[in-house]
């Protein structure tokens, strides 16, 4: 992803991923955000990982790695909200340390 992340964003690369993932049985995902700033407000990253990640029937049992760019603190919070509405995300800055958690489930 190299634009800056809205809600209508994240919405369809999550989408695009886990139709790959239905398709490929597939439930490890890597996201590299590292040229793209979260710009969506408090509420619409609530909302999105609260309502739209479950309207959107994603799985909760997937892995979702988040590579970011170090000192870049926009999807700590998207990470949280994530987390709380019971999604495995996380965030890293390091590609092997982000493979090497998708691998381990």
């Amino acid at each position: 992803v190299t634009a800056a992340i809205t809600t209508e964003l994240a919405r369809q690369f999550s989408k695009d991923a886990a139709g790959q993932g239905s398709r490929h049985n597939l439930k490890a995902f890597l996201f590299d955000v590292r040229e793209a700033r979260n710009v969506a407000s408090t509420l619409l990253n609530y909302q999105y990982a609260h309502k739209e990640m479950a309207d959107m029937k994603l799985d909760k049992t997937a892995r979702s790695a988040i590579l970011v760019s170090p000192g870049d603190k926009s999807h700590d919070f998207i990470e949280t909200l994530s987390r709380n509405a019971g999604y495995n995300v996380r965030l890293f800055t390091d590609e092997a340390e982000a493979i090497a958690w998708l691998e381990e489930a």
